[in-house]
């Protein structure tokens, strides 16, 4: 579309004030009609000449564009887009002013738009983008303004780049929560690993020296100690499979925060997943509702595989069908496979459910459950005294809290202590149900991938030992 600019609508105002100046004054005189003659003959003159320059614009045919992505969209991390207009007939090439925006959609954050280039085609502009939630979005378009040197008209017309540009789940930094849960392990278990020669083996015990061990395996140092060889014996690190399962039933859908339980699911599972894989461990991903959505049988795989496959989930408006899962997990699944089920249960007859579920999955394999809590329920807990906090677990039919003889509203901290017994006695007894073999953790947002990770690492060492 051509439309003038507003350098031209500047000249048109210029040029009918001074007709209208001009012909009070000169109107009965000679002059009157050699004005009037004037204004129009210049007012032609400016509507051929924005014509002209409109025509000569370049429009959709003579340009193309492509879509660049400088990396890998997450969820709250800033990416940074290029855009590249290819000119595709001679018009196209011309030295022109452009005005550019991108067709991101309401799930990006973008502060740069527009973007303004001054040259000749070919030409690339870059923005920087923030993908506010996980999933895969059509961008369509491209929208482009472009202005001659002479700046008398404009031409605004669209480019067709279509792209599917997919925002990965949240991944937690694991680093300083992996250390710190294995030291609290090992502290408890009184295990010391240490690395063998070559790396391949754990330290299993230290023992006297028998004919035909290795030099390099006496401890010299125990050795001068004890007044006799001492040998370091190893043992190799058993290969685990872990397997995460996420909860895709309509009650993933709830918020916690800014982001859906869903969402809090797949970031814990795919943090996992990562520890897993740079332990050498197998991992396989299940995501089920009422049917299967997705699968990865067990195998040594990379974490952006699987990321890249969980973007375009969404929870179902269905409740999970457990007998499906069961039947569809012992047909998949070998014996010892640490099994991890992410899931969000607000009633509890689903917690009984969930318990009887994982009882027969505890004979063959080791399962940790994973219940979430939204920040909603946790919010009220927080702001509400006693009573009303216990009229609102009978309300959702959760498990009632403990008693707290020094919880008051008025007092600091008291709301936090509320929430973190309301949890820990919810666990507690859910523990008690379940048995010693089925590992339980209940969790929000802010607690959830440190408490998932330890219960995992107890888990997987526990089975290495």
């Amino acid at each position: 579309m051509i439309i003038p600019s507003k350098r031209s609508i500047w000249i048109q105002s210029v040029l009918a004030l001074s007709g209208m100046a001009a012909a009070p004054l000169t109107f009965g005189t000679p002059f009157f009609t050699a004005v009037v003659l004037g204004a129009v003959i210049a007012e032609s003159i400016l509507i051929a000449l924005i014509l002209l320059d409109g025509l000569f614009l370049p429009g959709p045919k003579s340009l193309a564009v492509r879509r660049s992505l400088q990396g890998r969209f997450q969820e709250n991390r800033t990416l940074s887009i290029e855009l590249q207009l290819e000119p595709i007939d001679a018009r196209g090439k011309r030295r022109l002013r452009y005005t550019i925006y991108d067709d991101t959609g309401p799930y990006f954050r973008v502060d740069a738009f527009p973007l303004y280039c001054a040259g000749r085609a070919p030409f690339a502009v870059s923005y920087s983008a923030t993908g506010l939630r996980r999933g895969v979005f059509r961008f369509a378009e491209v929208y482009v303004t472009v202005r001659s040197v002479l700046g008398l008209a404009l031409r605004r017309f669209r480019l067709s780049c279509e792209d599917d540009i997919a925002v990965h789940s949240e991944l937690p930094p694991v680093n300083g929560e992996f250390i710190a849960a294995q030291k609290r392990i090992h502290s408890v278990s009184g295990w010391q690993r240490r690395a063998a020669p070559g790396g391949e083996r754990e330290f299993y015990r230290m023992r006297d020296y028998q004919p035909g061990d290795e030099p390099r395996r006496i401890d010299w140092k125990a050795s001068a100690r004890s007044g006799k060889l001492i040998t370091r014996e190893y043992e190799k690190e058993q290969k685990q499979t872990l397997f995460l399962v996420v909860d895709m039933s309509r009650w993933m859908a709830l918020r916690s925060g800014q982001r859906s339980l869903l969402d809090e699911a797949l970031s814990a599972a795919l943090m996992l997943a990562g520890v897993a894989s740079s332990r050498g461990d197998s991992v396989g991903l299940l995501a089920y509702g009422s049917e299967p959505h997705l699968f990865y049988p067990p195998a040594r795989r990379e974490t952006a595989a699987l990321s890249a496959a969980v973007c375009s989930l969404t929870p179902e408006d269905r409740s999970l069908h457990l007998d499906g899962l069961a039947s569809f997990l012992g047909g998949v699944l070998r014996n010892e496979t640490i099994l991890v089920l992410f899931t969000s249960v607000p009633h509890e007859e689903g917690i009984e459910d969930w318990v009887r579920f994982s009882k027969r999955l505890s004979g063959s394999h080791r399962p940790l459950l994973v219940l979430l809590e939204n920040d909603e329920t946790l919010e009220i807990l927080k702001e509400s005294p006693l009573e009303e906090i216990r009229r609102l677990s009978r309300r959702n039919n959760l498990f009632p809290l403990p008693d707290i003889p020094d919880l008051s509203a008025d007092r600091a901290g008291a709301q936090q202590l509320a929430t973190f017994h309301y949890l820990k006695e919810k666990e507690r007894r859910l523990r008690f149900i379940a048995g010693p073999r089925a590992g339980i953790v209940t969790a929000t947002r802010k607690g959830l991938n440190l408490s998932v990770l330890s219960e995992y690492l107890k888990i997987r060492f526990a089975s290495t030992f």
